[in-house]
């Protein structure tokens, strides 16, 4: 009886253990294809575009997000890449729609169109 006992106690121990190593393989591995689709975007944080004078309208493309207000782009940072950083930081990466009308196409426009 007692033999019984310690080979179920050593079966399930040892499918746990199996379970656990296939769930650390899981994330580790969804961890690294993400990273493979997006590499991280290095950016040098601190200098920030500056707006253009008397953009508004279309041509100031001033319809953001209201959570949006006061992000800017920094230097040498694309449209595309600055509504990505922001968006992210909101939603998680790759978290938000990014067709016509949505939040992404008025911060990339907004960082196009607005800033120097």
């Amino acid at each position: 009886m007692t033999a019984q006992i310690t080979i179920k106690r050593d079966f399930i121990i040892a499918t746990l253990v199996c379970i656990l190593l296939l769930g650390i393989t899981y994330v580790v591995v969804n961890i690294a294809v993400h990273y493979e689709s997006s590499p991280p975007v290095m950016m040098i944080e601190g200098e920030y575009k500056q707006p253009r004078e008397g953009a508004t309208g279309k041509e100031g493309a001033t319809d953001i997000p209201s959570w949006a207000e006061g992000e800017q782009p920094f230097v040498e940072e694309s449209g595309r890449d600055f509504a990505r950083r922001v968006l992210d930081k909101k939603y998680g990466p790759k978290n938000h729609p990014t067709g016509p009308g949505s939040e992404f196409s008025k911060l990339k426009k907004y960082a196009d169109r607005h800033f120097k």
